[in-house]
């Protein structure tokens, strides 16, 4: 055996030593694993932010609601009469006279909930976001003993999205007339 030649090879192996890294094909997998973890996470982020921005919607949908709701209770609370609709009848708009004989109408007009006072001109007081559509009220009389009639209004309430979807719900308010 030749020493000579184990030395040389050995202290070139030495003086050059191999360099470990990771190969072309190791790199590939590694991005493309990465990349699935991350298509995964992202998709999964998404579907959260969208669902909490639908339920942010529906949440302002219900405030709407209780807030149109207080405000036609409200009035109906100060009113002594209801001119329109009839009893038993069904109609998009009720008049009513306040209790300082001032007429008052409440009507569904161009996707909102409005209120005019006397003569004057009708005020929307439903949100400008908030469409209000297939809104009616109907004036019963009831059979309960503790009041004679009561003002049932119905409507659809429908916001966008912040990312374009139309959030709709249908609510009803009865109101218990003195």
């Amino acid at each position: 055996m030749d020493w000579h030649f184990f030395f040389c090879v050995r202290s070139c192996s030495q003086v050059h030593p191999r360099i470990q890294g990771f190969t072309l094909l190791e790199c590939i997998l590694y991005i493309a694993l990465f990349s699935f973890i991350m298509e995964s996470t992202l998709g999964g982020i998404i579907a959260f932010s969208e669902s909490v921005g639908r339920a942010e919607t529906k949440a302002d949908l219900e405030n709407e609601e209780e807030f149109l709701a207080q405000k036609i209770q409200y009035e109906i609370g100060r009113a002594h009469q209801i001119d329109f609709p009839k009893l038993n009848e069904s109609g998009t708009e009720i008049d009513l006279v306040s209790d300082t004989n001032t007429l008052i109408a409440i009507g569904f007009f161009d996707n909102s909930l409005s209120i005019a006072r006397g003569t004057n001109s009708p005020i929307p007081f439903s949100s400008t976001f908030v469409k209000v559509t297939n809104g009616y009220f109907t004036y019963l009389e009831n059979n309960v003993s503790s009041s004679s009639s009561s003002l049932h209004a119905e409507f659809d309430l429908s916001e966008k999205t912040v990312r374009g979807e139309t959030v709709s719900e249908h609510f009803r308010v009865i109101s218990f007339l003195p």
